[in-house]
């Protein structure tokens, strides 16, 4: 006499699908955290770009002639978007050539480790070789 077959599936079918099933979960909720992360990190990026960018346009709006001496100035913090342990600072350089000035404004935060922004600009008196 020819033993029953059986139909269906087995203990260990199911454990393997379960087990698959959740190593595909884990990988989709992994890779959605990693692009969160990245998602908030490119934001206050762009959002202290826009500050730094805001201060280099006030320098430039009030012309060569109201720069400050060359040196380093602190940005006030009323300036700066709300990021964690941010400061930042404006550095009134000598340019390479006469009456020119390099303006570099730059910051550095805190998020998961040290992060950093900086925009250099050249700004010259108009008058060349005086």
């Amino acid at each position: 006499m020819r033993p029953a077959r059986r139909h269906g599936a087995t203990l260990i079918s199911a454990l393997m699908s379960m087990f698959l099933l959740t190593v595909g979960i884990t990988i989709v909720l992994q890779s959605y955290l990693v692009g969160s992360h990245s998602v908030r990190l490119s934001s206050q990026r762009n959002a202290v770009t826009l500050a730094l960018q805001s201060q280099l346009e006030a320098l430039i709006a009030a012309g060569y002639g109201q720069l400050p001496s060359p040196g380093a100035r602190a940005v006030p913090t009323s300036a700066l978007p709300a990021v964690p342990a941010i400061s930042g600072q404006v550095l009134v350089a000598k340019g390479p050539v006469a009456n020119t000035r390099t303006v570099t404004a730059a910051a550095s935060w805190n998020e998961r480790g040290p992060r950093q922004e900086q925009l250099t600009i050249l700004m010259t008196s108009g008058r060349w070789g005086r």
